[in-house]
């Protein structure tokens, strides 16, 4: 059961630093689209 939840724990994890890395690539291109748009 222990090792269960360590399986899900990290699977959690995971995907979690999964979405954080999506999201700050997402942001990085946004970012880089407005200021080439503004200047």
């Amino acid at each position: 059961m222990f090792f269960y939840e360590k399986l899900i724990y990290a699977d959690t994890l995971t995907r979690t630093t999964a979405l954080a890395i999506k999201a700050k690539n997402a942001f990085l291109i946004t970012w880089q689209a407005l200021y080439f748009l503004l200047y």
